[in-house]
């Protein structure tokens, strides 16, 4: 597993909260309301795992560019998981959706396939 967080979006009612996925209480749920959330698996990759190449990266930038929103997504998600990527590549791609939803699920699509977890965070929070 992945370190960080798998839980976003909470909402407990329709008010937001902050879920803490590492407190001793995350166990101790509400017994009313309606809680949503969503959830993104993590698998941590082989140590020995390489990058996509440039060219592999910029392959897939020139199938993706012509495409609507919509249909980048659906080829990013059959395609994500046939490679690894560095995290300069990560920002990359999600540069290629505007900030908003499609932004956050193309990220989604990608978090887990990067090779290198040393500021992921700071690329994921920009």
């Amino acid at each position: 597993q992945q370190p960080g967080e798998n839980i976003f979006n909470e909402t407990r009612d329709g008010i937001g909260f902050s879920f803490d996925e590492k407190s001793p209480d995350c166990l101790l749920l509400p017994y009313h309301g309606v809680l949503e959330f969503d959830y993104i698996q993590t698998k941590a990759l082989p140590d020995d795992a390489e990058a996509a190449s440039d060219e592999v990266r910029d392959s897939l930038m020139r199938l993706l560019k012509p495409l609507d929103l919509e249909a980048r997504l659906t080829i990013l998600e059959s395609v994500s998981w046939s490679y690894t990527f560095q995290l300069r590549q990560l920002g990359q791609f999600c540069d290629m959706f505007p900030a908003g939803q499609e932004r956050v699920r193309a990220l989604a699509l990608l978090f887990g396939q990067v090779v290198e977890q040393s500021g992921l965070h700071l690329e994921c929070s920009r």
